[in-house]
């Protein structure tokens, strides 16, 4: 397998992970963590999860 095939599936898997995480977390979408509901209900995970996080933070 090449290098680029490597990173992408290693991206690809991450960003399932923040999926999964998102959802486990978020209990069926409980009212007590909206936030990782909506990253959930809007399938935000990975890096996309992390810069909106960045972006959150500094704005706060």
């Amino acid at each position: 397998m090449s290098d680029n095939r490597i990173e992408k599936l290693e991206r690809e898997l991450e960003e399932l992970r923040g999926l999964l995480t998102s959802v486990i977390l978020s209990g069926r979408f409980r009212d007590d963590v909206p936030f990782e509901a909506l990253l959930a209900q809007n399938e935000i995970a990975g890096e996309r999860r992390t810069a909106l996080n960045l972006v959150l933070v500094a704005l706060c």
